[in-house]
């Protein structure tokens, strides 16, 4: 029968699947039809021929935003309920009172950062064409550049605001407001006895800086240690470390955080380091866990 740490481990690298899930709704190479790369397709062909048109770039634009709004708050909404999900599920596992409220500031932000990388871009297009200085193919790119009407930069910020929010969305639902805890219902968990664990899934995609941190256990208050690239710091409360990254967060009771389950992750993990040091590549794992090698 599992232990409430392999439950945990189990619930983390399902809130990674999800996470993954909800960024290819949106859209990626290997997921051409998400929403947001549907926006942006429909957007172009209506700027194809009209680029020296301001009036119809401006509506054509202007639907893009709407488009694309709607899509990133039905996916940062999709983020927060994974993140709650995952957290009352870590507090079901241990036996710990159900926690109750919605960390709502967080998921706004989130949307509003979506928004802003798309509104720069959005303005600089509109000024080129209002100064009548554009060409399609500065707007739209061609076969040897990037134009500039390109869902790669928002892209790029709804995959890391919908990891932050699940994340954020967790660290909410068990963290303690006091030493031992009243949490965001009144219910929280007492930091002396549990800590956070970093679960990476493990294959050919896992970068250095998640392979380091897999197994690593803080405490709830206490951010992440990292190294390894690519990382935006040396620290942090929780993922993501880096862009796209898959790593998720597990409770796990402090008398149990070197246990055989810890010491797998991070043996496995050394064990994929070392062997991309040897053959200088990565190689394909499947299925990808936190203990899966080659």
């Amino acid at each position: 029968m599992p232990t409430p740490h392999e439950l945990a481990i189990k619930q983390a690298l399902k809130t990674n699947a999800e996470i993954g899930r909800v960024i290819a709704s949106l859209g990626t190479t290997q997921h051409p039809r998400g929403t947001l790369l549907t926006a942006y397709r429909t957007t172009r062909r209506a700027m194809e021929n009209n680029t020296g048109n301001p009036q119809t770039v401006r509506e054509a634009l202007g639907q893009l935003r709407i488009s694309v709004q709607q899509a990133i708050r039905e996916a940062m909404a999709t983020g927060v309920a994974i993140g709650l999900t995952a957290g009352q599920r870590n507090l079901e596992i241990y036996g710990l009172p159900p926690a109750r409220g919605l960390n709502v500031t967080l998921e706004q932000a989130a949307i509003a950062a979506v928004i802003a990388t798309l509104d720069s871009q959005i303005a600089a297009i509109q000024a080129t064409v209002n100064a009548r200085m554009a060409s399609k193919g500065e707007i739209l790119g061609d076969d040897n550049r990037v134009g500039m009407l390109t869902p790669a930069p928002v892209q790029r910020q709804a995959a890391h605001w919908i990891a932050t929010v699940a994340a954020g969305s967790f660290l909410f639902i068990v963290t303690p407001q006091g030493e031992q805890g009243s949490g965001a219902g009144g219910q929280g968990v007492n930091r002396k006895v549990y800590l956070k664990q970093a679960i990476a899934a493990i294959d050919e995609r896992t970068t250095e800086c998640c392979l380091e941190v897999n197994g690593q256990t803080q405490p709830l208050d206490q951010p992440f240690i990292l190294t390894g690239e690519p990382r935006y710091a040396d620290e942090q409360m929780e993922p993501p470390f880096h862009d796209y990254c898959r790593t998720a967060t597990a409770l796990v009771r402090e008398a149990e955080a070197e246990d055989d389950s810890t010491q797998q992750m991070v043996e496995a993990a050394q064990a994929e380091l070392a062997a991309r040091k040897e053959t200088g590549t990565p190689k394909e794992i499947h299925p990808a866990s936190s203990i899966s090698r080659r």
